[in-house]
């Protein structure tokens, strides 16, 4: 599509889907999946899309000149690739797989996933994950379609191509993070120690670089509080 041809949105033109939705819950098939009822307290485990839904839409925010915007847009259109397909979602643990499931037994073999962060920790937090992809996405995709505009032609396909990157990328990056220093299975018996208080909550974090976390109040204290409160 040259820059002087004109470009017109219609039904049979169009290709991308850029919100989650459909089945895409029970269409994971990869990562800690615990498939119990929403309703349930004890559900312990959510579905993540890799390129978040939030940093998609993030694209609006980074151009204000509407032509460069619009351009961008016409380009996403005709891209074939849906944010819900099956490489794009990974099942991740939530806080409570930790704070009631692994503090439930003192069978380590029982405590999983050991390889993957939680889905609570650090994902939306100012500088962690979503903010992250969004400054991937800025790079190695809007800023390739501007790039393409002023070359008057544009590749479908390689945008496809770099959102599917972007998949492979982040599930990487979330396995490797789930598997950093010093490794939950030392980490979580070890978090009220002060030889790992600035580094056991590494692993269960999202972000490239953790936030501190505090470990919390050991199970007795907690009690007192708790009554204290009734």
């Amino acid at each position: 599509m040259a820059e002087n041809e004109h470009f017109t949105k219609t039904a049979e033109n169009h290709a991308s889907v850029l919100e989650k939705g459909g089945n895409y819950a029970s269409a994971c098939n990869t990562g800690y999946i615990n498939r119990r009822p929403y309703e349930d307290k004890r559900h312990r485990s959510e579905v993540h899309h890799i390129v978040c839904e939030h940093s998609i839409k993030l694209r609006f925010n980074a151009y204000k000149h509407e032509p460069t915007r619009d351009y961008i847009e016409d380009c996403l259109w005709i891209t074939d690739w849906d944010i819900n397909n099956v490489n794009n979602l990974i099942g991740l643990p939530t806080n409570q797989r930790f704070r009631v499931d692994w503090a439930s037994t003192s069978d380590t073999s029982r405590w999983t996933p050991i390889d993957l962060p939680s889905h609570q920790v650090d994902h939306n937090t100012s500088d962690g994950y979503t903010h992250e992809v969004s400054l991937w996405l800025q790079k190695n995709v809007w800023d390739t379609l501007n790039a393409a505009k002023k070359q008057h032609a544009v590749d479908a396909a390689k945008i496809k191509r770099q959102l599917e990157k972007g998949e492979k990328h982040f599930r990487e990056e979330l396995q490797e993070r789930g598997t950093r220093e010093p490794g939950k299975l030392v980490a979580w018996p070890n978090r009220r120690n002060a030889e790992y208080a600035k580094m056991w909550y590494h692993p269960f974090s999202m972000g490239k670089k953790p936030r501190h976390r505090n470990p919390g109040a050991t199970g007795k204290v907690a009690t007192r509080l708790l009554a204290q409160l009734r």
